[in-house]
């Protein structure tokens, strides 16, 4: 009896624990990224649907090869994804080639014993795009314009609401230590 009690408390733990993980398995056709990328964020944002029947816009960091600042490309894209219907519409997708991303995108880290933060972030034009993690577990995307907040929607499902490890080890990372991320202007 006290095998079958440690069994069913450790395979409890494991169920709930798996859970509360992120699933590594997204389907593609729920972002922008094609087949073959890395999907290194890719955010809904219309939280009224279930994510199972959403076929709403898109954000999505897509990356190939990109091992280090230098090498493979990263790409942000906003559209709607095919959905396994049809072709994607790309409505804005930057930077326009498949290129390194070396002073193009960069990932900020913030901690001390308050906050605790992340955001990959790239400029374009007057526009400074950003998808943060502050003092929270999960993501929003978040355009300014010379400052000034004109976009702010949370990061869901269906696609990758996080950020992932291999973000990481591909883009430029600053560690910002005790300044807030919203206080940086890049």
């Amino acid at each position: 009896m006290k095998k079958i009690l440690i069994f069913c408390l450790a395979a409890t733990f494991f169920i709930n624990f798996k859970s509360w993980a992120k699933d590594p398995y997204v389907d593609i056709n729920t972002t922008m990224c094609e087949k073959g990328e890395d999907i290194y964020i890719s955010c809904a944002f219309n939280t009224s649907l279930d994510q199972y029947d959403y076929v709403g816009k898109v954000a999505s960091i897509c990356a190939k090869s990109n091992t280090s600042p230098d090498s493979g490309y990263v790409q942000y894209r906003f559209g709607k994804p095919s959905y396994g219907v049809g072709p994607a519409i790309v409505e804005m997708q930057y930077p326009e080639q498949k290129i390194p991303p070396k002073e193009i995108f960069t990932i900020y880290n913030s901690r001390n014993s308050e906050i605790s933060g992340a955001a990959l972030r790239f400029t374009k034009g007057k526009y400074l795009y950003s998808f943060e993690r502050l003092n929270s577990f999960s993501y929003k995307v978040v355009a300014r314009k010379q400052g000034e907040k004109v976009f702010n929607k949370d990061c869901n499902l269906p696609g990758k609401n996080y950020l992932t490890d291999d973000a990481y080890r591909g883009i430029q990372t600053i560690e910002l230590g005790q300044t807030e991320i919203s206080d940086t202007d890049d």
